[in-house]
């Protein structure tokens, strides 16, 4: 976990301003798929994770102001991570009007989940998976097709 770096504190600065597009753009690009994985992972339809991606970036997009990086802080990741995982939690344990109730299939759906240390884990290994790609993207034209074809069956 220590090897993994924090994100660029330009960035989170940038999107503490609601209007910087192009902050909110690159954030999004970084830790969208990741949320979105997080959350199918655990077993969300592909429309419920993507409704569970918005809400978290809305959450965070009202909650920025207050986070603050610095020691006896959380890191960013990290802060992220417990949003995305309470959301999920959410996700799993609402009812829907149109779903069937019984406590022991909630009860399982909570079971299932990992501890927020795993949840943790997994969502720093997609940031690295997800910070390859778009690094990869960034400099694939720099090398002749046959070579991009052989990298990129190794990601």
């Amino acid at each position: 976990m220590n090897d993994w770096p924090e994100t660029n504190q330009s960035l989170i600065l940038r999107i503490k301003d609601p209007q910087n597009a192009v902050a909110w753009s690159e954030l999004m690009a970084i830790y969208r798929p990741v949320i979105y994985r997080l959350a199918r992972r655990k077993g969300l339809l592909h429309e419920d994770a993507e409704d569970l991606v918005q809400g978290v970036f809305l959450s965070v997009a009202k909650a920025i102001d207050r986070w603050e990086h610095g020691e006896g802080q959380p890191r960013f990741r990290n802060w992220l991570g417990k949003i995305a995982r309470n959301a999920i939690v959410n996700a799993i344990t609402r009812t829907k009007p149109d779903r069937a109730t019984g406590t022991s299939s909630v009860m399982q759906a909570l079971a299932s989940l990992p501890e927020e240390a795993e949840t943790t884990q997994a969502l720093i290994v997609d940031c690295r998976l997800e910070a390859i790609r778009w690094a990869a993207r960034e400099i694939q034209s720099e090398f002749s097709d046959a070579t991009w074809a052989i990298f990129q069956s190794t990601i």
